[in-house]
């Protein structure tokens, strides 16, 4: 509930400013993208790490470990491609794919080696090689989420919408008009073209 008062806070405090510079008398994609960078949603994502690396010699064996660690991500949409088309009360959104935002963090204090097999003749790990694996287990990550993540991207995509229905809900309060906000789908068989008088 704190959450979404915070939000509809930071929504009020930009129509507020906004109204100071104009009379709003009806929902702009240019404000729409600028609080819509807002709703952006910080989560952990837990994830593993396996690396193996060679003999180094013939008096060595080869090793493999397993880490386990967390990241932190943001995830949450390019503002730029949203597309909004309005007919009379009708609000039609289309919003793009979630995807993650920024680079992620590697939380240092969550690296577990969770499987190892060590011995006096195993080839030695660097810190460096260590931290190159934990990259490329994050980069996979990133790939996983951006192609779609059902359960991260649900929650980031209702927290976009939530702020988006807040600013609309108060244009309409502010112009005496009800408008009711359709979400279109890349599934659906209707296509917003972003209208010149949107294109702000």
């Amino acid at each position: 509930m704190k959450l979404k008062n915070f939000i509809l806070l930071n929504v009020l405090v930009i129509i507020s400013f906004t109204s100071c510079k104009k009379i709003i008398t009806k929902p702009s994609i240019a404000e729409l993208r600028n609080i819509s960078e807002l709703a952006v949603l910080d989560c952990f994502y837990h994830t593993t790490a396996k690396i193996h690396k060679p003999a180094e010699n013939v008096l060595k064996s080869d090793i493999t470990e397993w880490y386990e660690f967390n990241l932190e991500l943001k995830l949450g949409i390019d503002t730029s491609k949203i597309k909004m088309k309005i007919n009379e009360t009708n609000v039609f959104i289309e919003l793009p794919p979630i995807q993650v935002i920024g680079k992620p963090y590697i939380v240092s204090d969550s690296i577990k080696c969770v499987s190892s097999v060590d011995g006096l003749l195993m080839t030695y790990l660097s810190p460096e090689e260590k931290l190159n694996v934990a990259k490329e287990a994050t980069n996979d990550v990133i790939k996983k989420i951006n192609e779609g993540d059902p359960a991260l991207s649900k929650n980031a995509e209702n927290r976009v919408k939530y702020i988006i229905e807040a600013y609309i809900n108060q244009i309409g309060e502010l112009s005496g008009v009800e408008y009711k906000v359709n979400w279109v789908s890349l599934d659906d068989n209707y296509s917003i073209e972003t209208s010149a008088e949107n294109k702000e």
